[in-house]
């Protein structure tokens, strides 16, 4: 196994991290990526030139308790790079991450409401998704950030997560069943925007048939179709695990690249190819989290072909320490996530796509 050249954007000691997988951290055409920073006192966000690493602070992040299990920490940029969006003290805050200005309380819970960190603007930037629990119910609102008018509430009976805007057509939204993998028939979800008559699960992980059930989640919606990329985990009784390709609108899902310890996966703006980060070393024997030893690979695969190629090596931790892989917009880099051997800080790292060269 040879490892590519890796660049550290960040220092251990610094404990920097990307936001979500399925959000979006670039801004100026990808020369910068906003970085969150975890200090004792709170969480900051900072402004990272991809190619030197060097680094200005933007500002504090409202970190109040968005419920019971974390603070807020993850953010959401819009395509144009001038809209931050973020989740704390139970209010949807936003700002302009390329000048000076403070964030901007957009929307407060309303009663009984708890709102979740990891918010998701629309392409244009003018209304974002926000998850919530209200009593036993979980689901989201989406919000319109002109007015800070509730524009649509979806709440359903089961842990909801990851809702996000299809960045290809934010006539639809995606959203996901949370939970244990082992335990979910029916983890991926989209609905036409505003018609909540019109979620339905389209993911078939043949939960009916127990030696060909597929265990799923970390789907991530595409920028080049309407579809999303899902994970089949490689604990999956069913084969083949790996990545597959989801649509909305009737198309069957497919097989895009199969392995045995896939854990998330991102896709490029133009949909050539996968960024993907392991349970494990990727070339170990066994499936899932067989023989992990703390460490998670990151690859890249060709979506047209599901050749894979190694990129690096990094370590398993809790959120914000997962690798997440994601390109740059241009595809040229691969940024990802990478825990101390204590596993206590965090640092980022660029590699280039092996793919390009």
């Amino acid at each position: 196994m040879s490892e590519i050249s890796v660049t550290p954007l960040s220092r251990f000691d610094e404990n920097r991290y990307l936001t979500y997988p399925h959000a979006n951290g670039f801004i100026d055409d990808g020369r910068f990526v906003i970085l969150g920073e975890r200090r004792q006192d709170g969480h900051y966000l900072l402004r990272c030139d991809v190619a030197t690493g060097e680094t200005t602070p933007i500002a504090p992040m409202r970190t109040g308790l968005c419920d019971e299990r974390r603070p807020s920490r993850e953010f959401d940029v819009s395509p144009d790079g001038h809209v931050l969006a973020y989740v704390g003290d139970n209010t949807l805050w936003v700002m302009d991450p390329t000048g000076s200005s403070s964030a901007e309380a957009v929307y407060r819970g309303a009663d009984g409401d708890e709102l979740h960190e990891l918010p998701n603007l629309r392409n244009d930037a003018r209304r974002a998704l926000v998850m919530l629990r209200h009593g036993a119910r979980h689901g989201f609102i989406e919000v319109d950030l002109a007015s800070g008018k509730e524009t649509w509430r979806h709440e359903v009976d089961f842990w909801l997560g990851h809702a996000q805007y299809s960045p290809f057509d934010p006539a639809w939204v995606g959203f996901c069943h949370e939970g244990p993998c082992d335990e979910t028939p029916d983890r991926v979800w989209a609905a036409p925007t505003g018609d909540s008559a019109g979620a339905r699960c389209i993911f078939d992980q043949h939960w009916d048939d127990p030696e060909r059930r597929i265990s799923a989640g970390h789907e991530r919606w595409a920028f080049h179709d309407r579809s999303a990329f899902v994970v089949a985990y490689g604990q999956s009784m069913g084969r083949p695990r790996g990545i597959y390709e989801v649509f909305p609108d009737g198309r069957p899902q497919r097989l895009v690249t199969e392995s045995d310890r896939d854990w998330h996966v991102n896709v490029s703006l133009d949909g050539r190819w996968l960024a993907i980060d392991t349970t494990g070393p990727h070339d170990a024997s066994g499936r899932g989290w067989e023989n992990a030893a703390q460490i998670s690979d990151v690859v890249v695969a060709d979506v047209s072909t599901g050749e894979r190629r190694f990129v690096s090596r990094s370590r398993l931790r809790s959120h914000p320490s997962h690798p997440h892989p994601v390109f740059t917009p241009d595809a040229r880099w691969v940024l990802f996530n990478e825990a101390d051997e204590s596993l206590e800080n965090n640092r980022v790292l660029r590699a280039a796509n092996p793919f390009l060269g």
